[in-house]
């Protein structure tokens, strides 16, 4: 017998430094080592560019998406125009809360934020994680994993500051395992070993 489900739509939002359109159809099999063969399996994921300047109508109807496009832009505006990244991180997240860019959240979290920029902002560390990895698999490779390894280190630290600031703020346990699982997608139980992880 057939289940009825709800028709899934996968959307990824984008807000890297590479030049992409304001839309774009990514496709799974795109990925495949053998282009040739045809598989079992297709996913089709939507990408919206979320830098600031692109894709207005959904900025228009997203306040919280919008000043967060300006967030990114401010901060590596200033990245770019200071010798010190920490001081300039700290000077970008102070005009944003003058400017009201996503003010009341930076005001609580200060230290959080500046934590997760300083993490991505290490431009040495990440410069030492490809050359290391370049050595023993290649060029090629060593970018793939160094990314990779980037993109996870990227998702523990924003689920320890995630956890951190959501039980600072009283919630329960089942809320903060909950939002781990919709905001990083992940299974329920991983969610709950990364809650026993970082839950103090």
């Amino acid at each position: 017998m057939l289940i009825s489900l709800p028709t899934p739509k996968c959307v990824v939002f984008y807000n890297g430094t590479q030049e992409m359109p304001e839309e774009k159809m990514l496709r799974l099999s795109d990925a495949f080592e053998n282009g040739g063969v045809r598989a079992d399996v297709e996913l089709t994921v939507r990408l919206l560019n979320i830098n600031h300047g692109h894709n207005g109508l959904l900025m228009e109807k997203c306040k919280v998406l919008r000043e967060y496009a300006q967030f990114v832009d401010v901060t590596r505006m200033y990245a770019r125009e200071r010798v010190d990244v920490g001081e300039a991180l700290a000077e970008a997240v102070d005009d944003c809360i003058e400017q009201g860019i996503l003010e009341v959240f930076l005001r609580e979290n200060r230290a959080e934020v500046l934590g997760m920029l300083l993490e991505e902002f290490d431009v040495k560390k990440y410069e030492r994680t490809l050359r290391s990895e370049g050595r023993e698999k290649g060029r090629e490779e060593g970018i793939r994993e160094g990314v990779e390894l980037g993109r996870k280190q990227g998702i523990e630290q924003g689920v320890r500051c995630m956890v951190e600031a959501l039980q600072e703020a009283g919630q329960t346990k089942d809320f903060v395992v909950e939002k781990i699982s919709e905001k990083f997608v992940l299974p329920e139980e991983e969610a709950k070993q990364k809650l026993l992880r970082y839950w103090k």
